[in-house]
């Protein structure tokens, strides 16, 4: 089992507190968090789409259990399908090696492929890319209205 640092365990604690997601998120978001780096903790992990999956069912056992989301949600306004979710997550992680942190970011998050704990999933994947997994950032706020 791989040890975490304080600060990866404060950054995981800092996400789930800004996602309103509860203590128990803090468990299962190391758990996800450690899972990556024993799989070495490398953005080509993202060639195997099953990753992402895998993400969600750490993050949110019980509510993401079945996999991917099988339902319609509004996120920002807009009205995201279910259908497609599987073939868009393929697509993002075949294009997602000439996309930076923040675009692969704001990508997965339109795709919101799961029931809950997408935020959790997204943080850590923009870590993942960023290869800052031993030292995590907050992803931008993707979705915040630019000032004019």
């Amino acid at each position: 089992m791989a040890s975490l640092s304080l600060f990866q365990l404060l950054f995981c604690a800092k996400e789930c507190e800004r996602q309103n997601s509860g203590e128990m998120s803090v468990y299962h978001m190391t758990q996800g968090l450690e899972w990556l780096l024993r799989k070495g903790g490398l953005p080509e992990l993202l060639n195997e789409p099953e990753l992402i999956l895998h993400l969600g069912l750490f993050i949110e056992p019980e509510k993401n259990g079945n996999g991917y989301r099988t339902v319609p949600v509004q996120v920002g306004g807009s009205l995201i399908p279910f259908e497609t979710i599987e073939y868009q997550i393929v697509n993002l992680c075949h294009h997602g090696r000439n996309l930076s942190c923040r675009e692969f970011y704001k990508e997965f998050e339109e795709i919101h492929p799961f029931i809950d704990g997408n935020g959790r999933v997204g943080a850590l994947l923009y870590n993942l890319i960023d290869e800052s997994l031993y030292l995590p950032t907050n992803p931008p706020d993707v979705f915040a209205k630019e000032e004019v």
